[in-house]
């Protein structure tokens, strides 16, 4: 026969409750740990990363030239922009330097890799080298 669970009486401890409260205060102690550390990332990267994005997309709808007064322009610029045929050669340009340097950048590492891999004298002093950052 299946045994019935005997719950604890209000006031009574046992060995799991116990044993979860202390589990409970040590993930909140690391809890605080984590966000202590994490908190110098986090600001930088509000103030750093994030903000300035979210200015720059703010900025983008409006009038703004550091003299006169921001005014909302709504999506004004980006039917300018649409338009503009030097938008349109920039971006075929980016694009294609941007492929083209992807493109040569996996080729020269394949490069790299398959003459450090042959027993050639000298790779075993230049492998490291072609790992470290630049």
């Amino acid at each position: 026969m299946a045994e019935a669970v005997r719950k604890p009486v209000a006031g009574q401890t046992t060995a799991l409750s116990v044993q979860r409260g202390r589990i409970g205060t040590q993930a909140r102690k690391e809890e605080r740990y984590f966000f202590l550390f994490i908190s110098p990332w986090i600001i930088g990267f509000i103030f750093f990363t994030a903000g300035p994005i979210i200015a720059a997309l703010f900025f983008s709808f409006c009038y703004y030239d550091l003299i006169s007064p921001l005014r909302w322009a709504g999506l004004v610029n980006y039917a300018n922009l649409i338009k503009d045929e030097l938008f349109w050669q920039a971006l075929k340009v980016t694009a294609i330097y941007s492929a083209g340097s992807v493109a040569l950048g996996i080729v020269a590492a394949l490069a790299v890799a398959v003459v450090l891999n042959r027993n050639i004298r000298g790779c075993p002093f230049f492998a490291p080298y072609s790992i470290s950052p630049p």
